[in-house]
């Protein structure tokens, strides 16, 4: 596999860009700061280097999966906030993704295989659990939109110096006790 590093060093989804990659022996090539917006340019880039697996953030996904043909990548990641209707590239996977710094990234994942209006944040990944709650913090009914909650072995356990913000979206989990899932990060989004 060859993955690229497009994000930068303080993004915290560069993360899974460069560890998964560095422990499963690939090759990361770290996207030069000049072919960033050029898609063109990136394009050609990932031709000649025969990449296979890239991140993007979503408007830039969405601009090169829209405009660019490619044929050595085998997946496209994307996330960071909600993408946009689109037709799906055919070369490749393109991969929807979704998590917030607070459980260490990325929590949910959706091949966007079709065109569809409302593009899903997808499915939990392996060692995660999600809750989906109303205000009063009870479990909703697949369909009802509600606050999405967290758990799972990578669910931070606060923040540094800010024990008030820590105790207000840091909670014991009602619905699960066992020691991987004790904890819930409460993300406030609605989904």
């Amino acid at each position: 596999c060859k993955i690229t590093a497009y994000a930068s060093f303080g993004f915290d989804a560069n993360m899974m860009e460069t560890y998964p990659c560095l422990t499963a022996g690939a090759t990361l090539y770290i996207i030069p700061e000049e072919l960033r917006l050029d898609m063109i340019a990136l394009n050609e880039y990932f031709e000649q280097e025969l990449i296979t697996h890239g991140f993007m953030t979503t408007q830039v996904a969405y601009q090169f999966a829209t405009s660019m043909e490619n044929h050595c990548l085998r997946y496209l990641l994307t996330g960071g906030e909600k993408l946009a209707p689109l037709t799906p590239p055919t070369n490749y996977t393109l991969v929807n993704l979704y998590g917030p710094t607070e459980s260490t990234v990325c929590i949910t994942s959706f091949d966007v295989t079709k065109s569809m209006k409302d593009i899903p944040i997808g499915s939990a990944l392996d060692n995660v659990k999600l809750y989906i709650v109303d205000k009063a913090g009870h479990r909703l009914p697949v369909g009802v939109a509600g606050e999405l909650w967290v758990a799972g072995p990578q669910v931070t356990r606060g923040y540094l110096n800010r024990p008030e913000k820590t105790a207000e979206v840091y909670i014991d989990n009602p619905f699960d006790s066992s020691e991987k899932y004790a904890h819930i990060y409460r993300t406030g989004d609605i989904v």
